[in-house]
């Protein structure tokens, strides 16, 4: 997922600058959302030449945020909680994400989209399969950012009526073995719709819930790829809808992100004490992630670093006196680290985590594990 919602962004080649908007469209304790208020400030904000010195728009910022209006009062899916907007300032191109977790408000123009807050927001979020099982029916749903995004159910094909019951201890044990027969039959085919869905969607883990007989039972029909992803089982509440299921598992996606955060951290931490194709600090990650050694990269929540980029090789570097060290170009002040590691990292196909800060303070906010050196 958070691939499909990148791609479209990143893809961008047009070279008009990019308004980029996220904001958080939550309503308040009154039932009204409040980010009128901070566009009417942002549209003041570029009113007056000296607020954007540099810029050679070709077209007013107020007319591009009047565009982005109009989308989030005609097109913006009213049950979210933030949108993510991207509008070429002079250019045609627009693109907008509406989001279940409200944003930062925030607005800026540039070269390129900002993709940082975004890319944040979706670096912890995981997509499970969540299967809800007994003998004769299954209901299977995607769960992604505490939403339903699909839901499949399926019952079996079973007829008690095709066997008459004696009360004689024979016709009741091959009664017994029909009924397994066909349990058997029945999980087998839910087996496999759950691991359609999963696959279809690229499930990050299973879930499966019913009572600890048909739980156990069930899981034996899974394949192994698939069982080895199973990363909780329970009973499922009673006659449960789908807001009731996403409720009851809630302290559990908490509990396994915090789970994966520490385990996370933890890995970092070890490969950097033992020098282990590790990096900690911004100089030597950034490196590293230019050369295109990072496989996981991990930042710190909230981080913000400034630096230079050469006008010449484009190399990033953490501030420095003097020319580029690589080129001898000179380089550009000014420059958002975080926002250009993690466009870096999406170009790369690395794998992103963003840790709590006060986790972070060992390696000064960065770090990455690396594929080689």
């Amino acid at each position: 997922m958070p691939h499909q919602i990148l791609q479209p962004i990143t893809a961008r080649t047009s070279t008009h600058p990019v308004l980029s908007v996220y904001l958080d469209m939550s309503v308040n304790s009154d039932n009204k959302r409040t980010y009128q208020t901070f566009l009417n400030k942002q549209r003041a904000r570029f009113a007056h030449p000296e607020s954007d010195p540099e810029a050679h728009h070709g077209e007013p910022i107020g007319t591009v945020i009047e565009r982005v209006e109009a989308w989030l009062a005609d097109e913006f899916d009213t049950r979210s909680k933030g949108a993510a907007i991207f509008a070429e300032v002079g250019g045609d191109w627009f693109h907008a994400v509406a989001f279940a977790r409200p944003f930062t408000n925030r607005l800026e123009v540039g070269a390129h989209p900002l993709i940082g807050p975004l890319r944040v927001a979706l670096g912890n979020e995981r997509r499970y399969c969540v299967a809800i099982v007994d003998r004769e029916h299954l209901r299977v749903l995607s769960i992604y950012m505490d939403s339903v995004e699909e839901e499949k159910i399926d019952e079996s094909e079973t007829n008690d009526a095709e066997i008459e019951v004696q009360s004689d201890g024979h016709a009741e044990k091959e009664y017994e073995k029909w009924k397994a027969e066909e349990t058997r039959k029945s999980f087998k085919t839910f087996a496999q719709d759950v691991e359609s869905l999963g696959a279809s969607r690229r499930a990050d883990g299973y879930m499966v819930l019913g009572t600890d007989e048909n739980v156990n039972h069930f899981l034996e029909f899974l394949s192994p790829a698939v069982a080895d992803k199973v990363v909780h089982t329970c009973h499922a509440p009673p006659a449960a809808g789908n807001s009731d299921i996403i409720r009851f598992l809630s302290p559990v996606f908490e509990n396994l992100r915090s789970r994966e955060e520490a385990s996370s951290i933890e890995e970092l931490l070890s490969r950097v004490r033992q020098e282990h194709l590790a990096t900690s600090g911004w100089h030597e990650t950034l490196t590293e992630l230019q050369e295109g050694k990072v496989d996981r990269l991990f930042i710190a929540r909230d981080e913000t670093k400034e630096g230079v980029q050469c006008t010449q090789c484009n190399f990033y570097l953490v501030r420095r006196d003097g020319d580029c060290p690589y080129c001898g170009g000179s380089l550009r002040e000014g420059v958002d680290l975080v926002e250009s590691a993690v466009r870096m990292a999406a170009g790369q196909d690395v794998r992103l985590a963003f840790i709590p800060a006060d986790a972070m303070t060992e390696v000064d906010g960065v770090g990455a594990l690396l594929k080689f050196r």
